[in-house]
């Protein structure tokens, strides 16, 4: 009769005993009814190849777990006393050729130690999820960390690239702000050897000029003199009677035309403006060697 346990073989007529890993798989009706649809349906049974070579992936332990719960809902768990009553020997139920093999609760702690439970291997699934979700979590924030990094070294190095630039164009600018600078003194150099050289050639003149004035101004200082003392001696004598006052005269004559050249050659030196170029060139080549000092002491880097 259909459905109906198949009675137990003579030990002559049994097929083989299966092996361990089979009898273990029929101990768990969920397991074993998972197998049994594997065999028709291609998806699940890639998935539990995957699953037992340890290739397995995210998508498929969740696929794996789908199926599991929708045996799990389909099974219609029977009463343990109702199942034994209505069949006795379940404990010791043979292979048939297309059904499951069942045990009897005496087996469970055979299969429980093979960890091929149900439950474990729920288990081992959500461990297996939190770990992956750890795993993800963790590479995500590696990734923004990396990122993050990459990116504060772009900016790094942008920044120090931009100072070195900056610092090269304030070198130039220094560097062409102390050519000029050379430039200039070199200038001034050369207007005051030209102004020196100006000088001495107005100066000699100026020197023989003035050496003539002195000796001039002396002579007629010594004429108005010795007129004075004859003066003195001749007081209270007729001058014109004894000739002592032509004399007199010629003497402050000669001293009057004497101090009058001093004063000429005084104003022709004004008016041609000699005594100022003198003083304007002096001063020019005072100001021009100030400045180029100046112009040494400078800080170029203000």
């Amino acid at each position: 009769m259909p459905g109906s346990p198949l009675p137990l073989d003579p030990p002559t007529a049994r097929e083989p005993a299966p092996d361990a890993a089979t009898r273990a798989l029929g101990h768990d009706p969920i397991i074993h009814a998972l197998a049994q649809r594997a065999g028709t349906d291609a998806e699940l049974k890639l998935v539990m190849e995957a699953v037992a070579q340890g290739t397995r992936n995210e998508a498929q332990l969740q696929y794996l777990q789908f199926q599991i719960n929708q045996m799990i809902q389909q099974r219609v768990i029977k009463e343990e006393n109702g199942a034994a009553g209505a069949n006795p020997d379940a404990g010791a139920a043979g292979v048939g050729p297309s059904g499951p093999v069942f045990v009897g609760r005496e087996r469970l702690t055979e299969f429980a130690a093979t960890g091929m439970n149900l439950h474990a291997l729920m288990q081992d699934v959500e461990d297996l999820k939190k770990e992956t979700d750890a795993l993800g979590q963790d590479i995500n924030n590696d990734r923004e960390r990396l990122e993050k990094e990459l990116l504060d070294a772009e900016i790094i190095a942008t920044n120090r690239q931009r100072i070195v630039n900056f610092l090269n164009e304030q070198i130039k600018k220094h560097e062409k702000h102390v050519r000029e600078l050379e430039n200039k003194m070199r200038e001034r150099e050369k207007r005051v050897w030209k102004r020196a050289a100006r000088l001495d050639k107005i100066e000699e003149p100026l020197r023989e000029m003035a050496e003539s004035l002195r000796k001039m101004t002396d002579t007629a200082a010594i004429l108005l003199g010795q007129r004075s003392r004859l003066m003195e001696s001749f007081e209270g004598t007729d001058l014109e009677v004894s000739g002592r006052g032509k004399l007199l005269r010629v003497m402050g004559e000669t001293a009057a035309l004497l101090v009058g050249q001093i004063t000429n050659t005084r104003e022709v030196l004004s008016r041609n403006g000699i005594v100022e170029d003198v003083r304007k060139e002096r001063s020019g080549i005072v100001e021009d060697v100030e400045e180029s000092g100046s112009l040494s002491d400078c800080d170029f880097y203000d």
